[in-house]
């Protein structure tokens, strides 16, 4: 149960974070562009994204929480039932019992799941090492990735000749840990300053969100 769950959390739509390659990332940006600082990225624009992210899947850990107490109210009345077979009036109030009881405990359940997802949309913060580590080597395709957007460098450089099939197919980029992305919708952007913001962005939330999944 707990694998399926998995499972549907990593092969939902928020998931492919390849999809509209960093549209909602420039979105983001140039609505927060009048709380702009050199070198910072504004945090409205990665929290406006992380809370709609957030709030697309929130249906998921719901649906597991139920799924999880239907197990739950299936095993104990089977148990009950098939222990008090002989006792007809003792089954009838132990099955009432028990199953109320479960409710109880389901609705608990769903109203912590509730806070725990609430709580979630107004953090964006982590101490996890593997953050900055993941988060540094995808910004390590930033150069080559902006300038093969804008046409003003096409060497590869060193450290991305282990990524085949990087820049070759016309319209597709590949990056390592999405694969290869749609890119033509991006050479209509000409202010490159917030294409690599947008970028530094989009490698945040992958880093993030795969800490948070």
């Amino acid at each position: 149960m707990l694998n399926r769950f998995s499972d549907e959390l990593h092969n939902c739509e928020e998931s492919n974070l390849s999809k509209d390659f960093l549209t909602e990332e420039i979105k983001g940006l140039e609505d927060a562009q009048r709380i702009e600082l050199p070198n910072f990225l504004p945090c409205e624009a990665f929290l406006r994204i992380f809370r709609r992210k957030v709030e697309r899947i929130s249906y998921l850990p719901i649906k597991f929480t139920e799924k999880y107490w239907d197990y739950i109210d299936n095993v104990v009345t089977s148990v009950l039932t098939r222990h008090s077979e002989m006792y007809y009036q003792l089954k009838v109030l132990a099955k009432g019992a028990a199953h109320n009881l479960v409710q109880k405990l389901r609705e608990q359940s769903i109203n912590r799941v509730n806070e725990i997802v609430e709580m979630e949309k107004l953090t964006g913060y982590t101490c996890n090492p593997d953050y900055m580590r993941e988060w540094n080597e995808l910004m390590n395709q930033q150069d080559y990735f902006i300038n093969q957007i804008t046409g003003t460098d096409m060497m590869l450089p060193p450290y991305l000749e282990d990524l085949p099939g990087f820049g070759e197919i016309q319209g597709l980029r590949e990056v390592q840990g999405l694969g290869e992305i749609q890119v033509e919708h991006l050479r209509q952007h000409s202010n490159v300053s917030i294409l690599r913001q947008a970028f530094d962005l989009k490698m945040r939330m992958v880093a993030y969100w795969k800490i948070f999944k």
